[in-house]
């Protein structure tokens, strides 16, 4: 899995639950590259990394990949009807010297206020450490916003973005290089300029921000949940209290709003086990659901609130195989259900990428690898739907 989540350090347990034949992803659009495995081009792109649903009631998403050997590389931003029309936006082309000035594998996409797109890459622009970018729904007006620097200190090494209720567009970083400190950063794209800020640098690598309705801003450090007011740029920073091992303290991410307006999340507590977390959005009445046994670990999608109330999240590698779909209950914190739709031979892929709500309560998802794909030519990746059963 090409997308790298920060919090595969986080270790997720489950528990045995029931295969439910009701509800199973259904293939939309299968990612095709051309020749064997492993070589030829995806002009249309391959290995998807993220997907979001657009104000107009489309899907806009990103693939990391144009040609698979002998480098990965390129990558392009692709639009996506409800009924399956599949369109390239936009495809990062190299420049002089094989570098993508305009950056190489987008990595993640958010609408801004301003109805454009706004994403990350990993790789490219000026230091090829990556770009921040916008461009219309059409395709049009493509402009980079900014490009990482590893060793000025703005923040590199970029992870999810968020749409504030501010209008301003918020995303982190894994590292940001002050002095000796190889920290995270928390940064701000200022919409009407389209000028890059960083509001907050964190001590370790922060989770994915969460913009709340409340116009606040919600991202975990290791076990202690942040709170930023996007009007006067206070934080509050609030200890979740989590349980230690021996010196090692419990870590919290997968922030996501819940039907009934609290954050929900996941702990971690090593050797413990893993559970949802719920707390008000004013930080108060923080509840640690009991801790999940049989621990493994994994990558996930982070947590989704489905049509039917429910928490839903995706989760590949280590004991998860191909991939799986985890159900969660708001209420007690405990899973409901297990789906293992996914496999090479399936047709919706192998290794779950990323997970959204959608309208009418369904949800669409990515997988990373396979598909079924026309003879000569190999899939890499599915955008799939899901409607889970009241």
């Amino acid at each position: 899995m090409r997308r790298r989540s920060m919090l595969a350090v986080l270790a997720m347990s489950i528990a045995c639950a029931a295969h439910a034949a009701g509800q199973q992803p259904v293939a939309v659009h299968t990612f095709v590259c051309d020749g064997s495995e492993g070589q030829g081009g995806c002009p249309n792109g391959g290995v998807p990394t993220s997907i979001i649903l657009g104000s107009d009631g489309n899907f806009y998403g990103t693939a990391s990949e144009t040609l698979q050997q002998p480098e990965e590389a390129g990558g392009l931003v692709f639009s996506l009807t409800p009924s399956g029309t599949f369109t390239v936006l936009y495809a990062f082309e190299p420049g002089q010297g094989n570098n993508f000035p305009n950056g190489q594998d987008p990595v993640q996409l958010v609408e801004g206020s301003d109805g454009m797109l706004y994403g990350e890459t990993d790789l490219g622009g000026v230091n090829n450490a990556g770009t921040v970018f916008r461009l219309k729904r059409d395709g049009s007006g493509f402009q980079v916003i900014h490009s990482f620097c590893p060793s000025c200190g703005d923040g590199y090494d970029p992870l999810g973005m968020a749409a504030g209720a501010n209008g301003e567009v918020y995303g982190a970083t894994f590292y940001a290089k002050i002095s000796k400190c190889e920290c995270g950063s928390i940064f701000r794209v200022d919409v009407a300029t389209g000028k890059y800020k960083t509001v907050r640098v964190t001590r370790t690598a922060p989770s994915n921000p969460v913009a709340g309705r409340n116009g606040m801003l919600y991202w975990t450090v290791l076990g202690d949940l942040f709170i930023y007011n996007e009007i006067t740029g206070k934080v509050q920073s609030i200890n979740l209290k989590l349980p230690k091992v021996e010196h090692f303290p419990g870590t919290a991410a997968f922030l996501v709003f819940g039907a009934n307006g609290n954050l929900y999340g996941i702990y971690g507590v090593l050797e413990q086990g893993s559970g949802l977390f719920e707390i008000q959005p004013d930080g108060s009445n923080l509840v640690l659901f009991p801790a999940i046994p049989n621990l493994f670990s994994g990558t996930t999608s982070g947590l989704v609130l489905g049509g039917d109330g429910n928490l839903w999240m995706e989760q590949s590698g280590a004991a998860a195989g191909y991939g799986q779909i985890l159900t969660f209950s708001p209420t007690d914190g405990s899973l409901i259900e297990t789906l293992t739709p996914f496999s090479q031979t399936s047709s919706v892929g192998g290794f779950p990428d990323d997970l959204i709500s959608a309208t009418g309560g369904s949800l669409w998802g990515l997988t990373s690898l396979y598909g079924d794909a026309p003879q000569g030519s190999v899939g890499e990746g599915v955008v799939f739907s899901l409607t889970p059963e009241d």
